[in-house]
Parts: C-alpha cells; structure tokens; sequence
C-alpha cells in the first residue's frame, strides 16, 4: 500500500483551504500562528482520511501540535474575586467599601 492516503497528494494543487493558512501563517514567523494553522491542517487531513490506519500518524502530530502550543500558549483562566481585588490594589484603582452588617446600622 501506499505510504501516505492519496488525499494528502491533492493538497498541491490547491489543497484544503487550511493549507493557504498555514503557507500564510509560516511565512507570518509567528509560532503560535503557525502551529494553530498547523492543527487546523491536521484536523481537516484527519477527517479526510479514508483508512483507519491512515488516521493514527496524523492524530498523533496534532496531538504534539496541541500539546506545544498548550506551552507557548496557556489557556486564560478566569480570576477569582481575590484575584480580582489584588489587581485593582496592585494597579491604584480604588476598591469600594464592602456593604456589612455595621455600615448598615450606623446610617
């Protein structure tokens, strides 16, 4: 059989539209760039493949792929309110006083 699914032979003559991205994004020399289009190939390739056996190499890439740029690029987590009340001390801004029990009684 052959090395590679016939599928991937047609991308230069015009390829998936991922393919464009990715000679757009590498010629960019952003990284994060380059490996987000490199996934989106990866992806379209994976849900081209005809043979199972095909499927195995190109999942395994995307997942190296993925996994570089969960490095280069963390997920942005949401802060907590603790988080939020140390950004607003550390940058200067005013903190509203909290509403208690006490304030309420002295008006």
């Amino acid at each position: 059989g052959d090395k590679y699914p016939p599928e991937l032979f047609k991308w230069h003559l015009g390829g998936p539209p991922a393919m464009s991205n990715l000679i757009d994004a590498a010629s960019s020399g952003d990284r994060v760039v380059t490996l987000e289009a490199l996934r989106d190939l990866l992806a379209e390739a994976v849900l081209g493949v005809k043979y199972a056996k095909d499927m195995a190499p190109l999942v395994r890439q995307m997942t190296l792929v993925m996994a570089e740029l969960a490095e280069l690029k963390p997920p942005v987590r949401k802060g907590t309110p603790l988080d939020e009340l140390a950004s607003r001390r550390s940058g200067g801004v005013p903190v509203p006083p909290r509403k208690t029990a006490a304030a309420s009684r002295r008006k």
